[in-house]
């Protein structure tokens, strides 16, 4: 496997992701995990550029200096992960705090945030943590005042640059979910290689594509390329895939299931929790590095009004903790962002990346929070990408 160097986090870009995980868990489902007998022992887009294949060198696994908080009694997990991946994140979690249960409610897309919404017009006081997909889905709660400030004293194993490009006041990057192109090989051989590569005729009714117009992956995609290829070639491309008999499905986990059945070979927009996923069920899905790779923060953040606050602050320790990151790999088949913590076990040749800091000028003025967009210019953009794929 190629190496993994996280270099940084961008500023977020979209508004919602779909969950990073398989979709094997239900919109709203719960399940409880308690701690077993103590045991010794990340807007949301990122632009990945592709970097060498050459091996890593050795490095040392970090080191936890902090002391960790004793925490007890219940803790209320809003996850957008699936149960497989969050199993595994709370095995561990509950080494580090053995008297705390944990109450999982697992979701799909944005009914996350309208749970969150839905609760505070009540004043329902009914979480104390959640993970999403990139910090800007979180940015609205924080201006109400629902999100809780904290410092956690795990920032202090990282250095200070990735410190500060992962931690806002209220909420914290602890993950990167990076994309490529996937495919069948029972499918397509010989792979493609690069976004160009699909223009080819050899491609023509073999390629999904998963929610171009939709607020998470496939528009990122979309908006960001524009940003690296410049307007000309972003238009030729777009428009010739336009010609190429392209599948337009929902959500990126619907992409990922039509590939994994071999109804296409090519899935456009694939993300390495996915990947994970489909190769662990034995598809033959394999993942191509191309430029310029895209990556999606992972965020967590504590309610204000917490009804186990304790709790919620151990859980944000523990996440960012060498502990927590050294886990998120197998859990989620995510790139933690602690440096030196071993990343996904993807079963490819795939994930060579390093991520940097900066998004396109292009992304900055077209891609911020929805409320930041100027509306005739993504009126603009959705016009575009409305005629090329035929959408209505």
């Amino acid at each position: 496997m190629k190496r993994h160097r996280l270099l940084g986090l961008l500023v977020p870009l979209a508004i919602l992701a779909a969950s990073c995980g398989s979709d094997d868990d239900s919109t709203g489902s719960t399940g409880t995990t308690t701690a077993p007998d103590a045991v010794d022992t990340t807007d949301v887009a990122t632009t990945v550029p592709a970097t060498s294949s050459t091996e890593p060198a050795t490095t040392a696994a970090p080191v936890d200096d902090t002391e960790p908080i004793q925490a007890s009694g219940k803790l209320v997990y809003y996850s957008l992960q699936p149960s497989s991946a969050t199993d595994i994140l709370l095995a561990e979690f509950a080494k580090v705090q053995p008297d705390v249960e944990v109450e999982v409610v697992h979701f799909q897309g944005p009914d996350i945030l309208d749970r969150i919404g839905a609760e505070a017009q009540a004043g329902i006081n009914a979480f104390d943590v959640v993970d999403m997909a990139g910090r800007s889905p979180l940015t609205p709660f924080s201006a109400q005042g629902l999100l809780a400030e904290y410092e956690p004293q795990a920032l202090s194993n990282f250095d200070t640059k990735t410190a500060a490009s992962i931690a806002d006041p209220d909420k914290w990057v602890f993950a990167a979910n990076s994309h490529g192109l996937c495919y069948n090989s029972d499918v397509i051989d010989p792979a493609p290689t690069s976004y160009q590569d699909l223009l080819d005729p050899r491609f023509k009714g073999e390629i999904v594509y998963g929610a171009p117009l939709g607020t998470g992956f496939g528009q990122t995609l979309t908006v960001e390329t524009k940003g690296f290829w410049g307007e000309e070639t972003w238009t030729q491309f777009w428009e010739g895939l336009g010609q190429q008999d392209v599948l337009i499905v929902d959500t990126p986990a619907t992409s990922m299931d039509t590939l994994t059945r071999g109804e296409r070979g090519v899935a456009l927009w694939c993300n390495a929790s996915a990947l994970r996923s489909a190769q662990q069920k034995g598809a033959p899905i394999e993942w191509v590095t191309v430029e310029p790779n895209i990556a999606n923060e992972v965020a967590v953040a504590m309610a204000a009004k917490a009804p186990n606050p304790d709790a919620a602050k151990a859980f944000i320790e523990f996440i960012l903790s060498p502990a927590g990151q050294g886990v998120v790999g197998e859990a989620f088949g995510l790139l933690p962002v602690l440096p030196g913590s071993p990343p996904p076990a993807v079963t490819s040749d795939a994930m060579d990346i390093a991520v940097v800091l900066t998004p396109s000028d292009f992304a900055k003025a077209e891609a911020g929070g929805l409320a930041d967009r100027d509306p005739n210019i993504y009126a603009d953009y959705v016009t575009f990408i409305k005629g090329v794929f035929g959408l209505s």
